[in-house]
């Protein structure tokens, strides 16, 4: 009996062990937050409030430690001004490297907005964490959807509206901007905050996923010009529960 008795008592806390979040085991990520800030010079007289706002924002995202499900999420922070990722952190990491996060991601007057390497590059992270099996995926784009690029020292005076840039991913001769948004069934939520007014109309009518919507009621997508921006920040980050 006495044997029995040790038996069953090892195979329980053998078990115990392997339950993830206990022992030294670490909950596998399942949510992936993707977010694109315009650190260029296109917000010009609206740089600063734009950085209030971004700051706000990515405030927010503190609150992603206190769920089980979001506090080992991935956070991406991709730059559209290089076009590329330039941190990636869990919420858990957020506070401790504030000091980082703040200045990379505030507006700099004279740098250029490379939208198309920016939405290929947010592309490209959806494909990688759909391969890892990334349960969730999450899109936030901050920015004026003003292209410029290099050299945009010569962009001064730029004509608006812009037309938005062809990202062409298969060569094809099509723009694939709302299919690198919206073709991941993982993509469950899109916001994008503080379009330039004018530039609003030409990039909803391009961007605006209508089927991707109806097919799931509970697909996210948001747009808001930059004035109205503040406003829609109040409603927090729509990451199912």
């Amino acid at each position: 009996m006495k044997t029995i008795n040790k038996t069953f008592l090892a195979m329980m806390m053998a078990s115990f062990l392997f339950i993830p979040g206990h022992g030294m085991a670490k909950d596998r990520p399942k949510v992936a937050v993707l977010i694109a800030f315009d650190d260029s010079g296109s917000w010009q007289e609206s740089s600063k409030e734009a950085d209030q706002m971004k700051v706000a924002f990515i405030k927010q995202l503190l609150n992603l430690k206190k769920r089980r499900k979001t506090r080992h999420a991935q956070i991406d922070f991709i730059s559209t001004s290089t076009g590329g990722s330039e941190l990636t952190l869990e919420p858990m990491l957020l506070a401790e490297n504030w000091n980082a996060i703040e200045p990379l991601i505030k507006g700099k007057p004279n740098r250029c907005n490379n939208l198309v390497k920016a939405f290929q590059t947010i592309r490209s992270a959806i494909l990688e964490y759909d391969q890892e099996g990334m349960e969730e995926i999450y899109i936030y784009i901050f920015s004026s959807l003003i292209n410029l690029p290099a050299p945009c020292d010569k962009n001064n005076h730029l004509f608006l509206p812009q037309k938005p840039p062809v990202v062409d991913l298969d060569q094809n001769g099509t723009n694939d901007l709302q299919e690198i948004l919206t073709r991941s069934s993982k993509v469950k939520t899109v916001l994008i905050y503080g379009v330039k007014g004018e530039q609003f109309d030409g990039w909803y009518e391009l961007l605006f996923p209508k089927q991707w919507v109806q097919k799931n009621p509970e697909n996210i997508f948001r747009m808001k010009i930059f004035s109205k921006t503040n406003l829609a920040l109040r409603d927090g980050l729509f990451i199912r529960r």
